[in-house]
């Protein structure tokens, strides 16, 4: 059900993107403005990895049968898993016309968050190393999409880029 709901805001988004018929229910006709439809792929992107990682999960559940032994484990799974969807619908809703570039932000940080803490959970629990080479490129998906949305933020001027040395934690700002 998780993989259903969240391919069914994937794809009402996509419609919206692509159908100027799909926006003229919005009041006033609001559209997406130029700047706008720099940032919706990236952040598509996001809800199109959290798709791909839910789905990936519960491919693993069936095919692998996940060293679950403890109904402890399956239900904290179930329980991390059953957090992106309202995540997914938070980002999602941000992206409607007109679009609130720092909302949309805060909620594709926040879905980056849960992503990234279900494939923490779930890396040590399969076996396969297809699988585990799946959920690595997921990984890296997430971080390829956060990047992306702030590469449009910092071209836009809506943020600075940052630099931390982690030899010291210190930021400096270019």
């Amino acid at each position: 059900a998780q993989t259903f709901i969240l391919k069914d805001a994937l794809n009402e988004l996509e419609e919206a993107r692509s159908s100027d018929d799909f926006l003229d229910d919005f009041e006033d006709g609001e559209t997406w403005t130029d700047n706008d439809k720099l940032i919706i792929s990236p952040l598509i992107g996001m809800i199109k990895t959290a798709a791909a990682l839910t789905k990936k999960c519960f491919d693993a559940l069936k095919k692998e049968s996940i060293n679950i032994s403890q109904q402890l484990t399956y239900d904290e799974l179930h329980d991390k898993f059953s957090r992106t969807s309202p995540a997914v619908d938070d980002l999602a809703l941000t992206i409607y016309p007109p679009l609130d570039w720092e909302e949309a932000k805060q909620a594709a940080w926040k879905l980056k968050q849960i992503l990234e803490e279900n494939i923490d959970y779930l890396s040590p629990l399969v076996e396969s190393p297809e699988t585990k080479q799946r959920l690595e490129f997921i990984k890296k998906a997430v971080a390829h999409n956060a990047a992306e949305i702030q590469r449009v933020f910092i071209q836009q001027g809506l943020a600075e880029l940052s630099l931390v040395d982690s030899s010291t934690n210190e930021r400096g700002n270019t």
